[in-house]
């Protein structure tokens, strides 16, 4: 999920202005309690453009990781069913961490795309459409 969760972003090179982007999303609407957030509007960011071209090739718990993982957790907790609890604690609160959390203008990464690209191919040997 690290490698691609943020393939979204991607959309910023297409021109797509930013907000639409980088924005966390929330939910639209009012919901019963336990909905579950797949039965819900969230507003649309890169979290759901990079789950409508993850999803299928992907573990469950990895697509949803991807498509929620913009999500402000304690606002969203009053919606989520079993599996949506499941996942944010075995998952999206720890990534949070990292995704949200470790960002910084004065780190620069020390691997490179290539490093990586093996394993990508042999995760995604069908391209991804986008």
């Amino acid at each position: 999920a690290a490698l691609v969760h943020d393939i979204g972003k991607l959309l910023l090179l297409e021109r797509e202005e930013p907000e639409n982007v980088t924005c966390m999303n929330a939910p639209i609407g009012e919901y019963s309690r336990g909905a579950g957030l797949d039965n819900c509007v969230l507003q649309w960011n890169h979290d759901e453009f990079a789950y409508s071209r993850l999803n299928g090739n992907v573990p469950d718990h990895i697509a949803w990781l991807i498509r929620y993982h913009s999500i402000d957790v304690d606002r969203c907790e009053p919606l989520m069913d079993e599996r949506d609890r499941e996942y944010a604690t075995r998952y999206l609160r720890p990534f949070q961490k990292y995704d949200q959390g470790s960002k910084s203008a004065f780190r620069l990464p020390t691997k490179t795309l290539t490093d990586y690209r093996e394993l990508i191919e042999t995760l995604f040997p069908k391209p991804i459409l986008y």
